[in-house]
């Protein structure tokens, strides 16, 4: 209920926004074309808008792609235009997955979301990671040449080997498309293989 929380919340529809107005600060989401979140439909949008008790500090879309290219311009281009028919401004007028190039050209942004690139994830800068996740190994197996390890035989074991059990998983957010990182144990790299 204080509207100096530091904690702002997105709109994602006109129905959400009619059940909390009035309790938090808000930026309201323009669906521009990634069919995710938000609101596209303008009526909705300027009725939003006329309940708002001044607690609507920002507004913002996300990009479907962050190149530069056509259909990324197709959604500036809509987000500019409903930000021309609204009778208000806003403090914050922003968007996601924006590349550098578009933030720059397009006048209307005057704040941004760094995303990933905060945990130092975005090839293009040349950053660096800045995080690491730590956990135990919790057992030790002895395996045989040509016996398999893992989700649908995920890894045929070549040479007899151990293989240590990690308690994490795509339980915790740690997802099988990410199995082509690799594992320090006592200061040594290893290969995920399950």
């Amino acid at each position: 209920e204080n509207n100096n929380s530091q904690f702002i919340f997105t709109i994602p529809s006109l129905d959400w926004y009619l059940e909390v107005s009035g309790k938090a600060r808000f930026h309201l989401e323009i669906n521009t074309g990634m069919n995710r979140m938000g609101v596209k439909d303008k009526t909705e949008i300027n009725q939003i808008i006329e309940e708002s008790v001044g607690d609507i500090e920002g507004i913002y879309t996300h990009f479907i792609s962050s190149e530069y290219e056509e259909r990324t311009l197709e959604q500036l281009n809509r987000f500019e235009e409903i930000l021309k028919d609204l009778k208000c401004e806003f403090k914050f007028v922003h968007a996601g997955n924006v590349s550098y190039e578009l933030y720059n050209e397009a006048e209307i942004f005057n704040a941004c979301r760094i995303g990933l690139a905060l945990y130092g994830y975005k090839d293009a800068y040349e950053l660096k990671p800045a995080l690491s996740l730590f956990s135990q190994v919790i057992y030790i197996e002895k395996v045989k040449a040509g016996e398999t390890i893992g989700y649908s035989y995920a890894y045929e074991v070549k040479d007899n080997a151990f293989v240590a059990t990690i308690p994490i998983g795509y339980a915790d957010g740690f997802f099988t498309n990410q199995s082509h990182l690799d594992v320090f144990i006592n200061h040594n790299k290893f290969k995920i293989v399950g």
